[in-house]
């Protein structure tokens, strides 16, 4: 239940899992890109994987993502999955 809220599962939104690099200055860079479309940050969680890799999930109030995903993508980041609550 804890990790449920604390990711924010189900509050309204949306929940993006994307492939990292685990580097210095990431998610700041990942918080750039949806600060770009106005878009709040509500949840972000980190799990680290293995070479070099790391899933980044953020969660945002925003519901429709289709223009951050877009720009996500393009700055070379890969979506590993989407769940949305409405």
């Amino acid at each position: 239940d804890s990790f449920i809220e604390l990711l924010g599962f189900r509050e309204p939104g949306t929940r993006l899992t994307i492939e990292a690099e685990d580097a210095p200055g990431i998610l700041s860079h990942l918080a750039s890109i949806f600060g770009q479309f106005n878009a709040n940050i509500t949840h972000v969680a980190v799990y680290r994987g293995a070479f070099g890799k790391s899933d980044v999930v953020v969660g945002t109030n925003a519901l429709d993502t289709h223009e951050i995903e877009r720009s996500i993508e393009e700055k070379g980041y890969k979506i590993l999955y989407k769940l949305q609550n409405k």
